[in-house]
């Protein structure tokens, strides 16, 4: 049956989102003879879809997961070059035309070529309507190719070789095409909304970029863009922002931001969309030999070769439209410099929008006479306006001709805004106002505003991604320092250079002991009051420099390291502002970089990044109402002297990300501040991570006497290929280890698990049967041990059957549930049992002999069943994805969700031992009374000892489960819990006079009739 397919990449625990997997659909046009990829989007139908959930990885669709999705709306829609392919051109847009025929490429003769069939090429290659039609050199063997022009590929034509086209040494064909992208609606052809040729349709286009936890955040993909700038021939990238129109079918394309072509990132149907992208392209001309890429000698790239532009007739408005082409605001100068090499001269009408729209020749004129080339320093794009001076106030962009108000923003783990200071020093240094000071938001009336996301790593305006926010209120307002070096800080400086030579000095005379010096400089320290970044700069670089060159001995390098965390630590409190109520400090060395933030609350603290390390906090993380200020320190290869050594776990362990510290201070006091609910820390993987390994959230513990690794009070609460999110009660400093499963053991653990699971089932059931057909003739109620029995029974199966069905995530949080409620009704059942028997001791004074006592059956149920059922509904609906996970289908450790398990278990098995310390005493005045049958004392003692190793057994051994990582208490946990059944049996039934006595009627009943069957059948055969 043939059925449609929808390709999909599952890349976390939040849902799945579109993707281009070049390696399956490069593997399904090469299956179906096609060629190679053009393109994968998707369309929507109504019927059954056989979904395939890939990692991306994959090499072949089968490899991925596969699963019937009734009712889907969505199918892949692959398109294949379809055999046929240009070469020899400038890209894969344009060249000679080949085709693969009989295993072979061969060109085709140009005899009878029509502009129909380039058409019919560059639509079949993905790459827009043909544009040029030419014919070139053959080499080899050729052919010619017969089309009527219905066809809709190449591969429809008919094929022959063609005596006469070889004769006559005719010619192969070339084609350009488009390239499958166009730029409409903008000021000139390097400007305006993307589309993209698809289908023989051209579309609207819009960049989305998916990075993290399906939470889609906007962000400019250089390596994309710059790639259409230049398919385009409109040199590089100014700037990707996105626009609204009229409800459309718009093509989204969703990408990474590692993509190099728009065409592996993954396309598909937005129908009735109103967002597209808009690209602004240089356009063929840049500023060169200035002191930035914004003002120098004007070049125009010419039948492919950068010329100069003389001076003669040049106009201001000319230099305008430079400036405003190259996104650099308008020109604040026009010059005129000497001419290297070759020039033209420019003939402008004035209405241009770019300077390739004006008309160039040659000037014999202009070079007899040594003309000069035309220079131009532009605005930069960027300016403060509303300010004390020019080098503060609100941030304003030059776009497409026009000054906008700009809005910074930072969007990465759902939505953030936050300053990025790399952006905002290179605003301040592009302004020519020094050093980056502080970044802040203002409101202002209703008006169109330009806002920028930025992920924090960009270094330039212009690699955020821009779009139009229309009726916005919220503007940036930027202050630097007016000045690159500040005058106060040079006898600072001075100082510091002294006080560094002595160091030096001191470290040579005492034999390289590192840890001697380090302690002399945290001492400095703690007495200063203040720093400036230049003096924290150079303590820290010698810091570092001398232990990373001088520490050879294990123990000194550790005791070392721990220094330069208190220096590290003190430093960047010295960089604090007590008196400020907002700022933003960073300080970045080839050892470690800093981020200091101060706000008037913790609502003001927005999330901080260091070296890819984040740390992000809510308003009600503390009870404090005063200023704050948060640090964030990321270090560089501290990893390698804070090893997984010092990790107290006998199982491989590395470290897996950098060494990060975090605190939060009250202003002015610098007081440490105690958190009244857990901090997210996001940490990047320093590697990829094994499917086999666990990553393990921990702080440095050092309590004097030793110094280790520790996950107390520290969650993993997500993980994917690049960062571990975890959740701390406390701030310290942090890291991830990575521990990787011996497979071999973990493949016996498992066999060995599943031969003890199914041996401790069969007593299971033998116990029930037992218990069932034994309840009226016993003298104590079943019906605790009986309903224990069933729970346990039913739990071990499905977990021995349905525990690894991780494939279908329904399924999945269905047995997780289930197993929930099973585990707890046993610990219920459990419970009740010592209720029973605490009751029975109570009682025993009162009747003559051992007979059924407790609560009725009615309240026995309801406890055992309801309670737990009430546990697990609440649980699942304050988490309802909380069952079920890619490794196994139980409880998810997000949210420290373990404790609905936990939580109840251990108030469970506190509640058994206050009974039996109860039982213990009832007994011992039991005993005491002289009037009681022996009979009855030492069946009462016979069951309160029981009962007492069943709580041991069936109770205590759940805690070898807190230690999974320990093997041993691994062991012991599965050969104890799945023989669970074997002890009930045992004790309860084969060891139980009374059973046994039933066992004996029972088979002497069974014999009895087999011998009466044998006998009558002899008789009648005698007979």
């Amino acid at each position: 049956m043939w059925v449609y397919l929808s390709l999909s990449i599952n890349t976390n625990n939040y849902g799945a989102y579109w993707y281009l997997s070049n390696n399956i659909s490069t593997g399904l046009c090469s299956q179906l003879g096609c060629g190679n990829i053009v393109s994968l989007s998707y369309n929507t139908i109504s019927t059954n879809v056989l979904q395939a959930q890939c990692t991306g990885r994959e090499s072949a669709v089968t490899e991925c997961n596969l699963y019937f999705q009734s009712g889907s709306s969505w199918y892949s829609t692959l398109t294949c070059s379809g055999n046929v392919r240009l070469v020899n051109g400038s890209n894969e847009c344009g060249g000679r035309v080949e085709l693969l025929y009989s295993s072979q490429w061969v060109s085709l003769y140009d005899t009878g070529w029509t502009t129909q069939q380039s058409n019919l090429v560059c639509s079949q290659l993905g790459c827009g309507p043909a544009v040029a039609t030419g014919s070139g050199e053959t080499p080899g063997s050729a052919l010619q190719a017969l089309c009527s022009g219905a066809e809709s590929a190449l591969q429809s034509c008919s094929f022959q070789s063609c005596s006469s086209c070889a004769a006559n040494n005719s010619r192969s064909v070339t084609v350009v095409c488009s390239g499958g992208v166009r730029l409409v609606n903008g000021s000139h052809n390097c400007t305006g909304d993307v589309q993209i040729f698809l289908d023989g349709t051209w579309m609207y286009f819009y960049f989305l970029i998916s990075y993290y936890k399906n939470a889609p955040y906007w962000y400019l993909s250089n390596s994309i863009t710059a790639g259409l700038c230049s398919q385009l021939g409109c040199g590089n990238t100014v700037s990707l922002s996105s626009n609204t129109i009229g409800s459309t079918s718009v093509l989204q394309a969703r990408c990474t931001g590692r993509e190099t072509a728009i065409r592996e990132c993954n396309l598909y149907f937005q129908s009735g969309g109103t967002r597209i992208s808009t690209l602004a392209c240089s356009g063929n001309v840049r500023l060169v030999n200035g002191s930035n890429e914004c003002g120098g000698r004007v070049e125009l790239l010419y039948s492919s070769q950068w010329v100069s532009l003389y001076d003669t007739g040049w106009t201001t408005q000319q230099s305008n439209v430079v400036c405003s082409q190259l996104g650099c605001g308008q020109a604040v100068a026009t010059g005129s410099g000497e001419t290297p090499g070759s020039a033209l001269q420019a003939l402008c009408s004035g209405a241009e929008s770019a300077l390739q729209s004006c008309s160039f020749q040659s000037c014999s004129s202009c070079a007899a006479n040594k003309s000069t080339s035309v220079t131009v320093v532009c605005s930069g794009g960027v300016r403060l306006v509303n300010g004390q001076h020019n080098c503060t106030g609100n941030a304003q962009i030059f776009l497409d001709g026009t000054w906008m108000y700009l809005y910074l923003s930072f969007s990465y783990y759902y939505i953030y805004w936050y300053s990025s200071n790399s952006v905002s020093a290179r605003l301040c240094s592009q302004l020519g106002c020094g050093n980056f000071l502080s970044l802040s938001y203002n409101t202002i009336g209703s008006t169109n505003i330009l806002e920028a996301r930025c992920t924090g790593g960009e270094s330039d305006i212009r690699e955020c991604i821009l779009y139009f926010q229309r009726g916005g209120t919220s503007i940036s307002t930027l202050t630097c320092s007016g000045s690159t070096i500040s005058a106060t800080t040079q006898p600072q400086t001075t100082e510091t250079t002294a006080f560094v030579k002595d160091l030096e000095a001191l470290l040579n005379n005492s034999n390289g002991q590192v840890t001697k010096v380090l302690n002399d400089l945290l001492s400095y320290l703690w007495n200063s009051t203040n720093l400036s970044e230049g003096k924290a700069e150079t303590f820290l670089n010698f810091a570092f420099g001398n232990f990373y060159n001088r520490s050879d001995n294990v123990t000194d390098n550790i005791e070392s390291a721990n220094i330069l965390l208190e220096i590290s630590e003190t430093i960047a409190s010295l960089l604090i502002e007590p008196n400020a109520t907002y700022s933003n400090k960073t300080l970045k060395t080839q050892y470690l970089e800093i981020r200091v933030t101060v706000g008037s609350n913790t609502s003001q603290i927005l999330p901080l990044v260091a070296n890819g390390n984040e740390m992000k906090m809510n308003s009600s993380i503390t009870q404090n109402n005063g200023s704050v200020s948060a640090t964030l320190i990321s270090y560089v290869e501290m990893e390698n002297i804070m090893t997984a050594r010092y990790f107290k776990k006998d199982n491989g362990a590395k470290m897996f990300s950098s060494v990060t510290e975090a605190f939060l201070k009250q202003i002015p006091a610098m007081e440490p501040i105690n958190l009244t609910e857990p901090i997210i820390f996001l940490l990047k993987h320093n590697q990829m991570k094994p499917q086999d390994g666990n990553v393990i959230c921990v702080y440095w513990n050092d309590t004097g006497m030793e110094k280790f690794w520790s996950e107390l009070g520290c969650t993993a609460t997500y993980t994917d290929e690049n960062y571990t999110e975890c959740s701390c009660t406390h701030l310290s400093i942090f890291a991830l280890i990575l521990q990787v499963d011996d497979n071999e053991t973990n493949n016996d653990l498992t066999m060995m698990s599943k031969i003890f699971e199914i041996t401790g089932l069969v007593f299971f059931a033998l116990a029930i049967i037992t218990f069932a057909l034994t309840s009226q003739t016993s003298k104590v109620n079943n019906t605790s041990r009986l309903n224990l029995c069933i729970s346990l029974f039913l739990a071990h199966l499905l977990f021995l059957t349905g525990s690894d069905r991780t494939e279908n995530q329904v399924i999945c949080s269905v047995i997780a549930g289930s197993l929930h409620f099973l585990f707890l009704a046993s610990f219920a059942w459990m419970f009740l049992e010592a209720v029973q028997l605490v009751l029975l001791m109570r009682n025993l004074r009162k009747v003559e002999v051992l007979r059924k006592q407790g609560l009725p059956y009615g309240y026995l149920l309801v406890f055992g069943y309801l309670f737990p059922a009430i546990i697990v509904a609440i649980t699942a609906g304050l988490f309802p994805e909380g069952y079920g996970d890619q490794n196994q289908c139980w409880l998810k450790k997000d949210k420290n969700l373990r404790w609905s398990f936990l939580g109840p278990v251990i108030l469970i098995l506190c509640a058994n031992y206050i009974s039996f310390l109860m039982i213990i005493w009832h007994l011992y005045f039991v005993l005491g009374l002289i009037q009681q049958d022996l009979s009855t004392i030492k069946d009462v003692r016979i069951l309160v000892l029981k009962n007492c190793v069943q709580f041991a057994i069936l109770g205590c051994s759940w805690v070898l489960g807190f230690f999974p990582e320990v093997k041993i208490f691994a062991v012991l946990f599965i050969v104890i819990n799945s023989q669970q059944g074997t002890f009930i049996f045992l004790v309860y039934c084969l060891f139980n006079t009374q059973v046994r006595e039933q066992y004996k009627k029972w088979f002497g009943c069974f014999f009895h009739k087999k011998i009466t069957e044998r006998t009558d059948t002899q008789t009648q055969s005698l007979s």
